[in-house]
């Protein structure tokens, strides 16, 4: 709990000002004497256990003394001490409320996780604190807040950027645009240079550049981002705008799932299941993808529903693999969302249900899923869970040949069309 806050405060290094532990109890009496940079300063001391023990309940106290006296970044902290349940109950309707109050002391930290939570929307709530209405996703609005704040604060360039990519068909064009101006700088925050790379890579918002991708996608590597390095190993691994370099690949494999990164746990995971590069161990992979699903990484989901279904390194269980594919098609991989609906299809861990297997074929081809759309083409020719369509379902057919699905191929053939 400590270091996921000490980590949020980083963002704005005012938010923790140096605070000497020498002299706590002149402090605290200038704290009760209704000081509210008293009261800021013991909440950060109390929360962090400088000078005093951990308390993150008496912490809370005090920033909120500080908050409701206009104190903005105790408003901000405060606010995410609600919406995490760090020292008190957790309530987005609370957190909500102190966000917008320190936005109106215009902090920047503040807009930007208010922009967050209206992108996707919250609930309405009813609770200890009372009741709050519904915060409606507005990701339109959302963005033009972080856009705003993106003019004027570094925190906010990144934390845009990443919003446009969750979008890239819609916002690809001025993602990429911002994020080629970004990273011109000699010191640019490694995130944005993983995601310009992507951009460069995948032709998002201008055209493919493999060669320029992975050079920007080296800068990020140099700064150590995890994410990058296990990127880098994929490369090098399938020799995909490098030679291949498979001991390297391992290599930077493990070193990328050292820092924890969830692709590189489940890639090594992968390997230790076919023994490629490393020991044939499913027991190890297993663990490997256990600790990427508790992050609740999608394709960690789908890996474990994986080894579930085939009794690889844990018992054999239908139903633990059903619901493993459940928690990957919920994240929206693309992979999970085809092995749901093959559960679904079949009465693999659950009672058959052609109607929700259409559902979730659709959602895989969606996604970007080959085998779901050949699958999805599949049960359109056959009315399964859905009114048969033979135009639709060959178009879609046709689509996943042209994708180099050989069973969709071998199909078209078969048919004639």
């Amino acid at each position: 709990m400590r270091t996921a806050f000490a980590v949020i405060l980083a963002s704005a290094v005012f938010f923790l000002p140096e605070v000497s532990g020498k002299d706590p109890v002149p402090l605290e009496e200038r704290a009760r004497r209704g000081d509210v940079e008293a009261q800021y300063l013991l909440a950060v001391n109390t929360f962090f256990g400088k000078g005093r023990p951990v308390n993150p309940v008496l912490a809370v106290y005090w920033f909120r003394r500080a908050a409701d006296a206009g104190h903005a970044v105790s408003q901000y902290n405060l606010a995410r001490c609600f919406e995490r349940g760090w020292g008190c109950q957790k309530s987005l309707g609370m957190a909500i409320s102190y966000y917008q109050k320190a936005m109106r002391s215009k902090l920047s930290a503040a807009a930007l996780r208010y922009a967050e939570l209206l992108y996707s929307g919250v609930p309405a709530e009813k609770g200890e604190y009372g009741e709050f209405p519904a915060l409606s996703a507005d990701p339109e609005k959302a963005l033009q807040i972080m856009r705003r704040e993106a003019l004027s604060s570094e925190q906010g360039k990144l934390i845009l950027a990443r919003y446009l990519f969750k979008d890239a068909p819609k916002h690809g064009r001025e993602l990429r645009e911002r994020l080629a101006n970004y990273v011109k700088r000699k010191e640019v925050n490694p995130e944005a240079l993983l995601l310009y790379s992507v951009c460069l890579r995948s032709g998002i918002g201008g055209d493919i550049d493999i060669p320029e991708g992975i050079k920007v996608l080296q800068r990020a590597v140099d700064c150590g981002n995890a994410e990058a390095i296990a990127q880098l190993a994929e490369i090098l691994d399938s020799g995909t705008g490098l030679p291949p370099d498979p001991a390297r690949a391992v290599q930077l494999t493990r070193q990328a799932a050292g820092k924890g990164n969830q692709r590189a746990l489940v890639n090594l995971g992968k390997r230790h299941l076919a023994g490629i590069g490393v020991d044939y161990d499913p027991g190890q992979a297993v663990e490997l993808f256990r600790r990427a699903a508790e992050s609740g990484y999608p394709a960690a989901h789908c890996a474990l529903g994986d080894c579930f279904a085939r009794g690889s390194g844990v018992e054999l269980n239908r139903q633990e693999a059903f619901e493993n594919y459940r928690l990957a098609a919920a994240g929206g991989d693309e992979n999970g969302c085809w092995k749901l609906a093959d559960c679904y299809a079949n009465g693999i861990g659950t009672a058959p249900d052609k109607v929700a297997a259409f559902h979730w074929y659709r959602r895989s081809a969606e996604v970007g899923s080959v085998i779901g759309m050949r699958k999805m083409a599949i049960a359109l020719l056959d009315g399964s869970g859905v009114r048969k369509d033979q135009e639709t379902g060959f178009k879609l057919l046709r689509r996943a040949a042209e994708s180099g699905d050989k069973t969709a191929q071998f199909m078209l053939q078969q048919s004639g069309r």
